[in-house]
């Protein structure tokens, strides 16, 4: 319990270690996109991008949104900013984020 007496409510997310993400993209394209996918369809394009991009700034990836996500042949977004743009794309902004 919360010092407010609320029910805190804790959400799990299994991250696999090293996510296929497609090379070309940029991060925000990335982020987005599994935003577009995973939540509600009833819910608007523009708040699925808005809780994207808020993913990207709780994550500290804003700065490399830009940025070409990258694969084995074509440098892109070092091995922490790809484990971080995994977290972002998994739980995204729908859900509070707790790193540690």
């Amino acid at each position: 319990m919360e010092e407010n007496n609320q029910p805190q409510v804790l959400f799990f997310s299994y991250i696999e270690q090293d996510d296929s993400f497609i090379a070309t993209l940029t991060c925000r394209e990335t982020v987005r996109s599994y935003a577009l996918l995973s939540l509600p369809s009833s819910m608007p394009h523009h708040v699925k991008n808005m809780l994207a991009d808020q993913a990207l700034d709780d994550l500290g990836l804003t700065h490399i949104a830009s940025s070409r996500v990258g694969d084995t042949l074509k440098r892109g977004i070092s091995t922490g900013e790809r484990r971080r743009l995994s977290i972002a794309c998994r739980v995204g902004g729908w859900v509070n984020i707790a790193v540690y």
